[in-house]
């Protein structure tokens, strides 16, 4: 039986760290907008973004969903879940992520991103191992 029906895309699934609720990107606006809903099926179904919206990832705690908005920013929304009700918080920018194409969200605090390669400043990347030991010196 599938999860969610219609004469559209769905892509982009991701399930909640309780595994109660299910983000995904539809067009069934016309546009990419990101979605959640509860699973299985039938509990609701609630529009996360405005505007376009791509790439939804949980907090590890599921009480915040972020994804990549139609001009570039990364998102955040808080989400309060009890039994079969979503609230849905308003969606607020945290920084610019225009070129992003996947990301991960670590605690909330931490996002790993896969920039395009158009977006791309430098081929290398730097990781400084011990730095604490660093600073006592």
């Amino acid at each position: 039986m599938p999860v969610v029906q219609g004469d559209f895309r769905i892509r982009s699934a991701r399930l909640s760290p309780d595994g109660k609720w299910m983000a995904y990107v539809s067009n069934e606006s016309g546009r990419d907008e990101v979605y959640v809903q509860g699973f299985p099926p039938p509990a609701g179904k609630w529009a996360i973004s405005a505007g376009g919206g791509t790439e939804p990832a949980w907090r590890e705690d599921g009480q915040e969903l972020f994804f990549l908005s139609a001009d570039g920013m990364l998102m955040a929304t808080e989400i309060k879940a009890s039994a079969q009700v979503l609230r849905v918080g308003i969606a607020r920018p945290l920084f610019v992520a225009r070129g992003a194409n996947f990301f991960a969200a670590i605690a909330g605090k931490v996002f790993l991103m896969q920039a395009s390669p158009q977006e791309r400043e430098s081929a290398s990347i730097n990781v400084v191992l011990n730095w604490p030991m660093d600073l006592r010196r």
